[in-house]
């Protein structure tokens, strides 16, 4: 169970706490056989609404995020062991005064590890990971116009019409910073 500890202020929208409480079932199998470990552990998290949610008045909701994990693991002579683990977490849709926000996210991971004990209850662990995130957002909106860009942000509309009218669709000046010109490069401020 994870408390809703941390400060949580409703007016903002980035806080240390989440103002909810989070239920996490687990269910783990191990199977030993030698030196080889065979280890599987699934969990699904359920979150209560946050009615406090920025900018004060409004309740996020959240479905339940489900996680699967895999680990093999294989004993080595004084003490060292190599890992391969690998999961795997879909989460739910997200919720905002009942609307739903179209979002959902998947991540998966798979890690390769090799670890020495240094004494009864110490040990390091040195281990290479690669992980993957899927996010499903909502349709894009419409790409905004040169002018509609200078309203709202000046510097980029700018860097946009050098980008634009310059030969070579080159900005008229490189950033400070830069020692060469990168043509995916529009501009710094």
């Amino acid at each position: 169970m994870v408390f809703p500890w941390g400060e949580y202020f409703p007016d903002r929208l980035i806080n240390l706490g989440s103002n909810r409480y989070v239920i996490r079932p687990s269910l783990g199998l191990l199977h030993r056989r030698g030196p080889w470990e065979f280890e599987v552990t699934t969990s699904l998290s359920f979150y209560q609404d946050n009615d406090a949610y920025y900018p004060g008045a409004s309740v996020l909701e959240r479905d339940p995020l489900w996680f699967l994990q895999v680990h093999v693991t294989r004993e080595l002579p004084r003490g060292q062991w190599l890992t391969l683990s690998g999961g795997y977490s879909y989460d739910g849709e997200l919720f905002l005064n009942g609307q739903s926000l179209d979002y959902t996210e998947r991540t998966s991971f798979l890690s390769l590890g090799w670890g020495m004990a240094l004494t009864r209850q110490q040990s390091i662990r040195v281990a290479c990971v690669r992980a993957d995130t899927q996010v499903a957002l909502p349709a894009a909106r419409p790409t905004r116009s040169a002018a509609e860009m200078e309203r709202s942000a000046p510097i980029a509309a700018r860097a946009l019409r050098e980008t634009r009218d310059r030969p070579g669709g080159r900005p008229t000046r490189p950033c400070a910073g830069h020692r060469s010109w990168d043509k995916t490069h529009v501009a710094c401020s």
